[in-house]
């Protein structure tokens, strides 16, 4: 199974996982689950593989099943999927706080780290989840 979105999901993360931090980064997201017997050693942990890309393509010698946003279809090979900036506009309700929820959490262990020290030190999170 391959999933290709527009930025990066976070996956696997007990918080925030399944959630996509920005809509804006102008690259995809890319996720790649293999059947338990096709899956590399360095992989058997985790069960997908994740990265961005600016485009993606998809190659097979017969029509590939598909979803697109809910809908099953059959699309003919090649696949190609990039990344058209600024196309997409999004509306944000005024009571939001205009950012996903994932956008607040740590990316990693030193920005985890970052923020608890800010927390103790009683100043606020930055705007926008990054800092």
């Amino acid at each position: 199974m391959i999933l290709v979105s527009n930025n990066r999901y976070r996956l696997g993360r007990a918080i925030g996982s399944g959630t996509r931090p920005r809509i804006d980064a102008g690259v995809l997201g890319i996720a790649v689950v293999a059947a338990p017997s096709e899956r590399e050693e360095e992989t058997r942990s985790r069960p997908w593989l994740d990265w961005s890309a600016p485009t993606f393509e998809v190659a097979s010698d017969r029509p590939i099943p598909a979803g697109i946003d809910g809908e099953a279809v059959m699309l003919e090979p090649p696949l190609r999927f990039g990344v058209r900036a600024r196309v997409l506009r999004v509306r944000v309700a005024r009571q939001h706080p205009g950012a996903s929820p994932s956008a607040m959490q740590p990316e990693g262990m030193w920005e985890a780290a970052r923020a608890l020290m800010r927390i103790a030190a009683g100043r606020p999170h930055p705007v926008g989840g990054r800092g």
